[in-house]
């Protein structure tokens, strides 16, 4: 894998360019010039401590922290993928190239992303849009198991721009998720719960000057986002960090409720409404299959990841529309963790009658008030999480 960094990408945007691609896209005229309009003659100047300096045009970039300015820099890089052999993923400035092959083949790896990248840094020269080399970074990924089958020289990616190797990380971060060559999720686990510690933290400390209420809202809107964040692909890591996380969500509900640290916890989430943040994220995995099952609103790649059985066989039964086909996998430690194998498992366990809910709020709904009267039930979390739906 390789990121990408381009240098101040919505700073250099070039109006010609934009423009030529504007009307690539069949712009008729008038709108053309509207845009042309719109890019000309801005001015930008500095005010601090009521002194303002000089004002400045505006040559280069898209107008920042506007509606159009993030769609017209999405316009512009948009073509990308049209000079690349292998798969590139865009998200406003960050780009990612991927690339798979035999651990036996990592030359032929290291070959063809170099190649990529001089197919990248070519498009930038000619888009006016320079490669920052010094933080376009490379990661190998290859989980445990592999890894100890590589040679100590095939552990090196040698991913080259201008004749200079690409350093390689360990860990890097794309769009705030911390990926490591291990999949394991282990960093990406201590830098959620450092936050969490921090933000916990404030949260005991103005606690005496707000009601229930306003701590629960500064919860959801402080706290929470952070243990839900792509919790669908990293909470496949090991019980440890499951609970390492788990123990934080439990010192949150016992702050809001002033509870002492023996309080039952379970009775504490019962009171808040709350469920632990793996089973929301197991919720979250199983809305993902119904936009990919009922709306058919998912991307292409989750399509072909995620395979109805009725499009494996031709037997008409009643959930064959329903259903996915649970790929086949060695090892429940690694590839049994995975989205595709976990999603699943929930889906297919799930009564007819929760797929076939007339929406997603209903489904969301079923969902959610299972789970509750579920942990209803119980005393303990120990012998929650492998309930079996009723």
């Amino acid at each position: 894998m390789v990121l990408v960094d381009y240098k101040k990408a919505f700073d250099m945007v070039d109006h010609c360019i934009l423009l030529d691609k504007l009307g690539a896209y069949h712009l008729d005229q008038s709108s053309l010039d509207w845009f042309k309009s719109y890019l000309s003659d801005r001015k930008q100047y500095v005010n601090f401590k009521r002194q303002s300096s000089t004002t400045k045009v505006i040559t280069d970039g898209v107008p920042q922290g506007s509606i159009l300015g993030l769609l017209l820099f999405l316009v512009f890089i948009n073509d990308l993928p049209l000079h690349i052999n292998t798969q590139v993923d865009l998200f406003a400035d960050d780009t990612t190239l991927l690339a798979a092959t035999d651990y036996n083949d990592i030359n032929e790896l290291n070959e063809k992303l170099s190649l990529e990248v001089s197919n990248v840094q070519n498009w930038a020269i000619t888009n006016k849009l320079p490669l920052n080399t010094t933080k376009t970074k490379t990661i190998l990924i290859s989980g445990k198991r592999l890894k100890a089958k590589l040679t100590p020289e095939n552990q090196t990616l040698n991913i080259k721009l201008n004749d200079d190797s690409l350093e390689q990380e360990h860990t890097v971060k794309l769009l705030g998720f911390n990926i490591d060559e291990d999949l394991n999720f282990d960093t990406h686990v201590d830098i959620i719960a450092m936050k969490l510690s921090k933000r916990i933290g404030i949260l005991k400390s103005i606690k005496s000057y707000l009601p229930r209420n306003e701590r629960i809202l500064f919860y959801n809107a402080m706290i929470k986002p952070l243990f839900l964040y792509c919790s669908i692909t990293w909470t496949n890591c090991s019980k440890n960090n499951i609970t390492k996380i788990f123990k934080l969500q439990k010192r949150c509900a016992r702050i809001i409720l002033d509870a002492e640290p023996r309080h039952s916890s379970i009775n504490l989430f019962n009171n808040l409404g709350w469920l632990p943040f793996y089973v929301e994220s197991d919720i979250r995995k199983c809305i993902m299959i119904y936009k990919r099952t009922i709306n058919a609103t998912t991307p292409e790649y989750l399509n072909r990841l995620l395979n109805l059985n009725s499009q494996q066989h031709s037997r008409n039964t009643r959930s064959a529309d329903l259903s996915l086909v649970t790929p086949k996998y060695n090892r429940a430690t690694e590839a049994g963790r995975t989205f595709s194998i976990t999603a699943i498992g929930l889906w297919n366990k799930l009564p007819l009658s929760y797929p076939s809910a007339s929406s997603i709020n209903c489904f969301k709904y079923l969902l959610y008030n299972c789970f509750r009267t579920h942990l209803s039930e119980f005393k303990q979390f120990t012998s929650f999480p492998d309930f079996k739906f009723k």
